[in-house]
């Protein structure tokens, strides 16, 4: 069964040096083979000390896919959990070791995944840039689903990519962008993210879900935005 696409969170970019912020999703029943996968940017020096799924429920803890990106002071880490349990609207929680001056956030959810081994092996990349637009070469596979998070501190508009949405969302308040994107495995898959105007520092990060040998469903498709952040100027 090939890896599919089933719901997104929304997407959040929260200033005021918060140590952790949240989004929302929906995890439906009658899907099987389950992986959430969440992507979150950040500024300065601190790190990743959880990413949580339904911290008031199931308490389920994400992995990490692979080391975080950096670019100056901007960072991108994604993160990877199977078998969530299943419920509406609940929290996806990442928490840092300190407070940042900005942290974004956005999630997925997927059906037929590999539930031993969800990111198949070898297909984590990272890169960093200061000349947009930037890609990310994934190996893949037929039936797989490759995944793709990105920082950047972009002055102008909301990030885009020449895949599939999951979200991205760019708050000029606290100067700070984030994004996910999917795509079909391939034996290689090239995402390529941009965004329009300057942008000084940009961080890519991804993989491929592996897909299982059974699982599926009907997906269902949500998508939101939100922005938090104290009024002011942006941080650079």
């Amino acid at each position: 069964m090939a890896v599919a696409h089933v719901a997104d969170s929304d997407v959040v970019c929260t200033g005021g040096s918060p140590s952790s912020t949240t989004v929302t999703l929906t995890v439906a029943g009658g899907h099987s083979n389950n992986c959430l996968i969440a992507t979150t940017s950040w500024f300065g020096t601190v790190t990743v000390t959880s990413m949580v799924w339904d911290a008031a429920g199931a308490n389920q803890a994400f992995t990490s896919m692979g080391t975080k990106v950096d670019n100056g002071s901007f960072h991108a880490q994604s993160f990877y959990l199977v078998n969530p349990t299943a419920g509406a609207s609940k929290l996806v929680t990442v928490t840092f070791s300190s407070t940042s001056p900005a942290i974004g956030l956005v999630a997925a959810h997927f059906d037929g995944v590999d539930q031993a081994t969800p990111i198949r092996a070898g297909t984590y990349n990272s890169s960093s840039s200061a000349i947009r637009p930037i890609d990310l070469v994934i190996t893949s596979q037929a039936n797989d689903m490759t995944v793709s998070g990105l920082v950047t501190d972009g002055f102008q508009n909301n990030p885009t990519t020449n895949k599939t949405l999951i979200g991205a969302l760019f708050n000029g308040g606290v100067g700070l962008a984030v994004g996910a994107d999917y795509a079909n495995g391939a034996a290689t898959v090239t995402h390529s993210w941009d965004e329009v105007g300057t942008v000084g520092s940009l961080g890519v990060v991804g993989g491929s879900l592996a897909a299982s040998a059974g699982g599926g469903g009907t997906p269902i498709n949500v998508n939101t935005l939100s922005i938090d952040s104290l009024a002011g100027g942006e941080l650079l």
